[in-house]
Formats: structure tokens, C-alpha cells, sequence
């Protein structure tokens, strides 16, 4: 999870602080793009996490 508001894992799923209880399945299904408002957000939206690993981009030779 790439997202700077991601929480961890709770009983039911995943949670962020848009969404303590869970993540809606289409957010994370990746049918809703969560850079715009969902319903129950309290207006915070995905955010790329600054600190995330990210792949290592290699050379063509």
C-alpha cells in the first residue's frame, strides 16, 4: 500500500484514516480512483507516500 494515510490491517481488511473501519473493495479493487472524494472519506483522498520503496529501474542494454 503506496498510500501516506494507509493504517494497517484490522479484522475486516485494510484501514487508513479515511477509513478506519475498512476500505471500501472498490478502492481497493481499483475501480474507484480514491484521488477523488468517496463517499464516508471525511475528504481525505490517496496520497502517494513519500517514503515508499519504489521499483529499481534498469538499464536496456
Amino acid at each position: 500500500m503506496s498510500c501516506f494515510w494507509y493504517v494497517g490491517r484490522i479484522p475486516s481488511g485494510l484501514a487508513c484514516y479515511a477509513f478506519p473501519e475498512g476500505i471500501p473493495s472498490e478502492i481497493m479493487e481499483g475501480k474507484f480512483d480514491h484521488r477523488n472524494r468517496y463517499p464516508g472519506d471525511a475528504g481525505i483522498m490517496w496520497r502517494e507516500d513519500p517514503s515508499w520503496a519504489r521499483p529499481i529501474e534498469s538499464e536496456e542494454e
